[in-house]
């Protein structure tokens, strides 16, 4: 039984596993199963995207930027509806621009390859729920006393609505009303 107080105004988020879990509970576990399978491969490719971005930005040949391009459109062919999953974005994809993506210039080159090859649904979908759990780790970030995480979180939303195509998709989506205090946070 699941029992909740509000008061007018609140929302209440109910997660049944969709996406991992803030904070574990012992004896606890989601309904639905942990995607093993493909958060592997996903971080293979992200390993892959991460040699194709240094080689993108180490190198200013035209032959070999039109080979980090193609081979980035065959990644996203592959891995791109993924990209919509929670998991993947929690699990893989956020340590990814925190840890590998630290510099702006890759990230932003990562943000482009993004816009560039996901579908418009997925990008949609992608953009919010990624800027949804930066937020979210932000917070926990507060109460857990991380404060070096903390900013890694808050450069990485700040550099999302930096960019012109993503701040575009968050501040367009439906949801935008409900996470406006985001905004004000982060500014």
């Amino acid at each position: 039984a699941v029992v909740s107080t509000q008061s007018t105004g609140e929302h209440v988020r109910i997660n049944f596993g969709d996406r991992p879990f803030n904070y574990k509970v012992e004896g606890f576990s989601p309904i639905q199963s942990f995607p093993g399978e493909e958060l592997n491969s996903v971080d293979q490719y992200l390993g892959c995207i991460d040699n194709i971005l240094k080689l993108h930005l180490n190198s200013a040949k035209e032959g070999n930027l039109y080979f980090s391009q193609l081979c980035m459109a065959h990644i996203f062919d592959k891995i791109g509806h993924l990209f919509t999953n929670p998991y993947v974005i929690h699990c893989l994809v956020v340590p990814f621009l925190t840890e590998r993506c630290q510099l702006p210039e890759k990230r932003g080159k990562f943000f482009e390859a993004v816009t560039t090859f996901l579908e418009e649904a997925e990008l949609d979908e992608f953009v919010n729920e990624l800027f949804h759990t930066v937020a979210l780790l932000s917070y926990c970030c507060v109460y857990s006393n991380q404060p070096t995480e903390k900013i890694q979180y808050l450069q990485l939303a700040v550099d999302m609505l930096a960019d012109n195509r993503f701040s575009d998709i968050i501040v367009g989506s439906p949801l935008f009303g409900q996470r406006f205090i985001l905004y004000l946070h982060f500014k």
